[in-house]
């Protein structure tokens, strides 16, 4: 079973150095909740994400469940490392968690209980690849990971103030393709 760091891997998805709109963080969470419910499709591999409320709009309320995906939000005072670390403690099988985060001090506490830890650019990285894997063609792989397209991604730069190709590549779209008559 995953539980997520959910801001941890928010923001390694998200371009560096500058803090997210709230529009943009909102947007970015629907699109990793969108991403982990293919994993699970794809691995059967369960999920928890966790997410500080604070950190989005008014604070987000009602913790939900989405094919497969468990999707928490703490309220101050608790924050996600603390319910991370309580998940971690109560589970009777800490050895089958992966834990994704790459906090360090939720990574100490996750280890010392037995839980695997992977940073979050490295599962990031192998859901990419496991994408790339199990879809033959790239549009049909597009269309089931919900891959961006390199306008999608070009828009999506935008809106944090670094767009251009090479910064779209470095994040993994898709180059467009040539055009032949």
């Amino acid at each position: 079973m995953l539980i997520l760091d959910g801001h941890n891997v928010l923001f390694a998805m998200l371009p560096g150095g500058k803090a997210p709109s709230p529009d943009a963080l909102e947007a970015a969470q629907a699109q990793l909740v969108g991403s982990l419910i293919r994993h699970h499709s794809a691995t059967g591999e369960p999920a928890t994400v966790v997410f500080d409320s604070s950190r989005f709009r008014g604070g987000a309320h009602g913790d939900r469940r989405e094919s497969g995906l468990r999707i928490l939000f703490t309220h101050p005072p608790n924050t996600a490392d603390d319910e991370i670390r309580r998940l971690v403690e109560a589970s009777t099988a800490p050895r089958r968690l992966r834990v994704v985060t790459s906090d360090r001090e939720v990574m100490r506490a996750c280890t010392a209980r037995g839980a695997a830890v992977v940073p979050s650019p490295v599962f990031l990285r192998e859901m990419r690849l496991e994408a790339q894997r199990a879809a033959p063609d790239e549009a049909e792989r597009d269309a089931k990971t919900g891959r961006p397209s390199a306008e999608e991604m070009d828009e999506f730069l935008k809106a944090f103030g670094e767009a251009g190709p090479d910064r779209r590549m470095a994040l993994g779209a898709r180059r467009p393709r040539a055009h032949s008559r």
